[in-house]
């Protein structure tokens, strides 16, 4: 149920790349921002959710969020794209045709993380950017770095539009990063969620994108 009341205030953007209030008014404008009770791809849960379809969708916002992240991403010079087949994918596709990269795909298991790489290609001798959405906890991207890393890739780096907490992903894949910035949203564990104990049941966040 997406009407559940919040528990936390408005969050604050805290920006790192491009226009921190254009980038507010997009997830505002396009209601990126969801209120709700979530379980979130790392089992933790939430009143906050960040759906990032409703910004792909938008080819405007879409194009305005590759164009701020492509100078750093293109820094690296990376010669492909992977991204995990899940709402990230519009991102990395957009970032492809701006920096005229070839992207890869990677297949996904039933936690929402990569297992492999869609096409069984070879990466020897690639410098890969990995490439998502929103980042909770960096554990998605260790497991694509971990992907692109059996088939030869080395990492150049990631890219991702906001992360929702602070975490140092840039240590979990051994590689630099970019995102336009953090809205923190806090979460809790499914023991210690108030929304669980009001008896309110979880949309799955990988079932939203």
């Amino acid at each position: 149920m997406l009407e559940a009341p919040a528990l936390t205030a408005a969050p604050a953007l805290r920006s790192r790349l491009g226009d921190p209030y254009q980038v507010a008014g997009m997830i505002a404008s396009h209601g990126a921002l969801l209120d709700g009770h979530f379980e979130l791809l790392n089992g933790a849960h939430s009143d906050r959710f960040v759906r990032f379809s409703t910004l792909a969708n938008d080819e405007t916002a879409l194009d305005t969020i590759s164009h701020w992240l492509a100078p750093s991403v293109a820094a690296w010079m990376p010669t492909a794209i992977v991204a995990p087949s899940t709402a990230g994918v519009a991102l990395a596709w957009r970032l492809g045709q701006h920096l005229r990269l070839p992207v890869h795909l990677a297949t996904v298991g039933a936690d929402g993380r990569a297992t492999g790489l869609r096409d069984g290609i070879d990466l020897s001798d690639e410098r890969v950017v990995l490439v998502n959405d929103v980042v909770t906890t960096g554990d998605g991207l260790a497991a694509l770095a971990d992907v692109a890393r059996k088939r030869g890739a080395s990492i150049a780096g990631a890219a991702w539009f906001i992360s929702r907490s602070e975490v140092d992903v840039a240590a979990k894949i051994d590689a630099p990063v970019a995102a336009l910035g953090d809205l923190l949203l806090e979460m809790w564990s499914s023991d210690e969620c108030p929304l669980c104990a009001r008896g309110l049941s979880a949309n799955r966040a990988l079932e939203l994108n």
